[in-house]
């Protein structure tokens, strides 16, 4: 799976989608599907980032470079 902005943090793409006047586009996908993670996921990262500062970015390189064992 390749997701372009998976580095990107969200204020960063909130920033840039008013600086180039991207269109809202409604979309009631993501709130209407049950059981969703994702609200939970972002709490979790946030809480994980005031607690162990860095720990976000470390993650991420770690996925970085990976070489296959198998």
């Amino acid at each position: 799976v390749i997701r372009p902005l998976a580095y990107c943090t969200e204020r960063d793409i909130e920033k840039y989608s008013t600086t180039v006047e991207f269109p809202i586009i409604p979309c009631n996908l993501c709130g209407s599907q049950e059981n969703l993670q994702r609200q939970n996921i972002k709490m979790m990262l946030q809480d994980w980032n005031k607690r162990f500062p860095g720990r976000i970015e470390s993650m991420f390189r770690a996925m970085q470079n990976v070489t296959p064992s198998h």
